[in-house]
């Protein structure tokens, strides 16, 4: 047994420092869980008090340190990864007895949460695995919760996400420990999209036939709608909820587009409150402005651009701010008036920009060529991104291990994936996911 100083058993997390001196151990008096990373190197812990009178917590876990980061890390991964595979589909719950008892019983595609809201980053290395998630959480009110966002993370990831709530008295590990494996698996066959989840839960109890509740119904299903990845997911959704609901579908869709916008405000506001400011890619800013001019002076080339910025994000919040008024006039008039545009701008920058556009000479912004160029601009340094992120994760596993296999063919399919776009054999205006999907 190694003798490690206090102070670095401190800086693990798995002591805490006394006020009056000395140290005294985090997890005493709690069952253990050790938390594996991707290599199955123990990264943290996880323990649930064994007295149920007890004042404090039910569950803790370790501290976020150099090696453990409780949103970049899904408890039981490292163990179920073979069978999530060979299912195609991940089953998610919350706590670490749910994940035991549903193993012992033979269930083995499982990973929990670790008692925390899930988060994109787990998203996305569930992903690596399979597109196909079922979210088995409690039926109580905290559950329903966790499930909605839940399955909104894993919406936003491009997942396939299902809900099977755990039927009301019961958590998963008290229904497989009483009800056996095959109960389970039968429940599990009955779990709905979060479209019908979120349905079936606003309209029960609900009177139908009157307009507004159906309204209101409608807006809080186009919120759960509005976190959907891709867009013709979000579109197909749109079309179930007018016809179960009885309500114009092009309401419907007008409403969800302003959601969407006022998504990406409170977005880029939360970016600006929070993260430090860090200098803008000379090359990304100099793309999205000619793609906001061509959309103001372009004429021929205007639906090629507003195709491809359908799912875009812009870096720059000055140039949103200009883009967002843009898609607000059109939705609202059906064309936009550049003066009408000129005189909502607020910011100085920005005002002065779009003047500098419409001074330019006639035919600066009509070419197709300049809106290719400028979209695959923006797609090559997403791709780098993405490959500097798994050129990381190659550095942080251990040598030879399955996962260190699988990362190297995903930088092999990144860099294939970029040649094909320099070379112009893919359409700029895609994203990331999309090349994957169709790769």
């Amino acid at each position: 047994m190694k003798k490690l100083p206090a102070e670095t058993l401190e800086r693990a997390g798995l002591v805490i420092r006394r006020e009056s001196g000395g140290f005294y151990d985090r997890f005493r008096n709690r069952v253990v869980f050790p938390l594996m990373n991707l290599s199955g190197r123990v990264v943290g812990f996880g323990a649930r008090r064994m007295a149920e009178d007890e004042e404090s917590p039910k569950y803790i876990n370790s501290p976020e340190t150099a090696v453990y980061q409780k949103g970049s890390t899904l408890y039981g991964l490292y163990q179920s990864r073979d069978a999530i595979r060979k299912r195609d589909f991940a089953i998610v719950v919350e706590g670490y007895t749910d994940l035991i008892s549903l193993h012992q019983a033979g269930i083995e595609n499982v990973v929990a949460t670790l008692g925390t809201a899930l988060t994109s980053h787990q998203a996305k290395l569930l992903r690596r695995y399979t597109e196909h998630v079922v979210l088995f959480y409690d039926s109580d009110s905290p559950g329903f919760a966790a499930a909605m966002r839940g399955a909104q993370v894993m919406l936003e990831q491009s997942l396939d996400v299902r809900i099977a709530s755990v039927p009301e008295g019961h958590d998963p590990d008290s229904f497989v420990r009483e009800k056996g494996a095959e109960a389970v698996l039968k429940h599990l066959e009955g779990a709905v999209d979060l479209f019908e989840f979120e349905l079936r839960r606003l309209s029960a109890g609900a009177d139908l036939s009157r307009p507004e509740v159906r309204v209101e119904i409608a807006r809080k299903v186009l919120e759960a709608a509005s976190h959907i990845g891709d867009r013709l997911k979000r579109a197909a959704w749109v079309s179930r909820l007018a016809e179960t609901l009885r309500v114009d579908e092009g309401e419907l869709m007008a409403e969800l587009r302003q959601m969407l916008r006022r998504q990406r405000r409170d977005d880029r506001r939360g970016q600006t409150e929070s993260a430090p400011a860090r200098p803008r890619s000379s090359r990304i800013l100099e793309a999205e402005k000619n793609l906001i001019a061509i959309l103001l002076r372009g004429r021929e080339v205007v639906d090629y651009v507003l195709e491809g910025l359908e799912e875009y994000r812009f870096r720059d919040p000055r140039l949103a701010q200009i883009f967002d008024l843009y898609q607000e006039q059109l939705t609202t008039e059906g064309r936009v008036d550049v003066a009408w545009l000129m005189g909502h701008i607020q910011d100085a920058w920005a005002a002065e920009f779009v003047a500098s556009v419409l001074d330019a000479p006639e035919d600066m912004y009509e070419s197709r060529q300049l809106a290719e160029d400028s979209f695959r601009t923006l797609r090559l340094e997403e791709l780098d991104r993405e490959l500097a992120a798994v050129q990381d994760q190659l550095r942080s596993e251990s040598e030879g291990s399955g996962d260190t296999a699988e990362l190297t063919r995903r930088l092999m399919d990144l860099l294939s994936l970029r040649r094909k776009l320099e070379t112009g054999e893919l359409d700029p205006r895609k994203g990331l996911e999309f090349y994957e999907a169709f790769a």
